[in-house]
């Protein structure tokens, strides 16, 4: 709504980015995105690949902030429960 953009032209962006991430994290180069993350290529112990993924200091902050996120938590009285409270539910 903000960029002008339209709807096929946003999906063609960001499917582009998506690309271009792949792209470099196959050669093993870090992709930072300014005000999203990192996305970090690594291999497991096992052998495995994968793209880790670190978000942005700003956006991390934007939803960790007093009364930023306004959806419905679930379950919201098991806040700070333990892992041996999990397990007995």
């Amino acid at each position: 709504m903000r960029t002008g953009l339209n709807k096929s032209e946003v999906m063609m962006v960001l499917q582009e980015q998506s690309e271009a991430i792949l792209y470099f994290n196959k050669d093993g180069i870090p992709v930072k995105l300014p005000g999203v993350g990192t996305f970090t290529p690594s291999v497991e112990g096992d052998g495995t690949y994968n793209i880790g993924f670190r978000a942005d200091t700003e956006l991390k902050n934007g939803i960790n902030d007093t009364n930023a996120y306004q959806g419905e938590v679930k379950n919201r009285d098991r806040i700070g429960w333990t892992r041996e409270q999990y397990k007995e539910l």
